[in-house]
């Protein structure tokens, strides 16, 4: 076995946490419950409900024991697995999952760093725009007239050198 995916079920409302744990589960509700007792949990949605409700309102479960796969990668197998898990007690849509299992989490304040470094370091694109061209003078008028007359004489004096 590789490691747990676990639950926190709110009794009252039926929402759910889920999350994943390689070491032995109860080390991991331990940490669940003192962070909660200290108002320190990384899920702002089941710190609100465990505020209102209370430690007795919720309970653990281990949702699945998972066992080790030759095909797969520990790590990745155990995020799947929470992510069905998550998808089945609807975590995210309803439930306390602040996000999809692995997705990482960018606070406000780091967003705004990595967009300020993005600016900073980004390379500035040549231009795809094409340089303007020269465009030919325009003669109106009777000045048009006499410039054309002037070339059809050339051309036509040039006739015969070809």
């Amino acid at each position: 076995m590789i490691g747990y995916i676990y639950g926190i079920m709110n009794k009252l409302n039926g929402n759910w946490y889920v999350g994943q744990t390689t070491r032995p589960y109860q080390i991991r509700w331990l940490e669940h419950r003192e962070r909660l007792q200290n108002r320190e949990h990384h899920s702002y949605k089941l710190q609100r409900e465990f505020d209102e409700c209370g430690i007795d309102a919720f309970e653990w479960h281990v949702l699945e024991e998972v066992e080790e796969d030759p095909l797969v990668e520990a790590s990745v197998l155990l995020t799947r697995r929470e992510q069905n898990w998550c998808v089945k007690k609807m975590g995210v849509k309803e439930g306390y999952n602040v996000l999809m299992p692995g997705k990482k989490y960018v606070s406000p304040e780091q967003k705004r760093k990595n967009r300020e470094t993005a600016w900073k370091t980004k390379p500035k694109k040549k231009s795809s725009k094409k340089p303007p061209q020269k465009k030919s003078k325009k003669i109106k008028g009777s000045a048009a007239s006499a410039k054309a007359k002037s070339l059809s004489n050339k051309w036509k004096k040039m006739d015969g050198c070809f």
